[in-house]
């Protein structure tokens, strides 16, 4: 679990820092996961990074085909072993990633509040030791689902940085969604993509 969380930390804390560009409205486009586990709408500005597309993309990169100003050669491999689902803003470094893992029993939100996020807390303590709390961890329910919820703001490179997580487990498996901005996070996209997650009971 320490491993995947340091993967996901490194891409979200390098995309966040990438220049920003001029943004455009969003539309959301659907995803499902290519093990079939779940599905949720993203915006269709963003790229989507997994293990079926992300070797085109480090081929295309590499071919001078396309150019994002970050280079995934070498975060290619650790993505597929972290079983990440990435999905990037081009423009703006601004990410949310998908997580899963398997903890072999079902945890409802109240336990992973209990357990989990003050495990996840004192990971950042020594990653992100000027991290301030908007919510040290409580239980959110959209659209019928209880999430543990985390969010906090921290200084990267002269950027104030916004990481907010919902986490939760179906069946065994625990799916954790995290969205990292530069400054101020997009409220509307965090929405819209919480309220369409959907996962499947193993």
């Amino acid at each position: 679990m320490k491993k995947a969380l340091s993967i996901l930390l490194a891409l979200s804390l390098l995309l966040c820092c990438a220049p920003a560009l001029a943004e455009e409205a969003a539309e959301y486009t659907p995803y499902t996961d290519p093990t079939g586990h779940y599905s949720l709408e993203y915006p269709a500005d963003y790229l989507l990074l997994d293990a079926e597309t992300i070797d085109a993309l480090i081929s295309a990169m590499e071919s001078g085909e396309i150019d994002i100003g970050f280079d995934f050669s070498t975060y290619g491999p650790m993505l597929k072993e972290s079983n990440l689902t990435l999905f990037v803003d081009p423009f703006t470094g601004n990410n949310v990633n998908v997580v899963i893992m398997d903890l072999g029993a079902h945890l409802s939100a109240e336990i992973l509040v209990q357990l989990s996020i003050p495990a996840t807390r004192e990971q950042y303590k020594t990653m992100m030791p000027d991290a301030v709390y908007d919510d040290e961890g409580s239980v959110k329910t959209i659209n019928g689902t209880d999430f543990a919820h985390l969010a906090l703001r921290y200084p990267q490179n002269g950027v104030s940085v916004y990481m907010e997580q919902y986490v939760v487990c179906v069946g065994s498996l625990m799916y954790n969604l995290t969205f990292t901005y530069n400054n101020s996070p997009e409220e509307a996209d965090i929405a819209h993509m919480v309220s369409t997650f959907s996962a499947a009971a193993e």
